[in-house]
């Protein structure tokens, strides 16, 4: 090609190299094009590849979500079961407790009219007694002494009617 262009034809030197480079030209745009479609073939498989992988974190991130609901709504149930043992538990208990408190003001009761009863009787034994000794001290003394009506106004109180 330098040597039809120093020999003086340069028309036929560029047209050589014209040839040349159209058929280089032509092999750089197929293997360019080649890889041009290698690439949008690469890029198309990652594409599908981030899909698949979008995919799978989205249903198992709903899974989790759904999974996490479960345990929740669960647990609440069980929560709502326990508290209402718990409760019943505690009505059992205050009802008990009213009992056990009617039970205690009946024995109180029963104990302090027992107690009272017991007082009233040894009292009123003890003053009959007492009566009763200040009614024979009374007869022996003589009817018109102070002491005799002293004796006689204690036993009054003694014996109330």
């Amino acid at each position: 090609m330098f040597a039809l262009a120093a020999n003086g034809k340069e028309k036929e030197a560029r047209e050589q190299i014209q040839v040349t480079l159209q058929a280089r030209q032509a092999a750089l745009s197929t293997a360019v094009s080649r890889l041009l479609i290698q690439n949008n073939e690469g890029e198309e498989q990652a594409t599908a590849e981030i899909r698949k992988i979008y995919d799978r974190v989205q249903r198992q991130l709903y899974l989790f979500l759904g999974a996490a609901l479960l345990v929740i709504v669960l647990t609440s149930l069980y929560l709502i079961q326990a508290n209402k043992k718990i409760f019943a538990q505690l009505e059992a208990l205050s009802a008990q407790r009213s009992e056990l408190a009617q039970k205690l003001i009946s024995t109180q009761e029963s104990t302090l009219r027992h107690l009272s009863r017991e007082l009233h009787d040894e009292f009123g034994q003890v003053l009959t007694a007492i009566g009763s000794l200040l009614s024979r001290a009374g007869k022996k003394m003589p009817d018109d002494t102070v002491l005799r009506e002293d004796l006689k106004e204690v036993q009054e109180i003694t014996h109330p009617r």
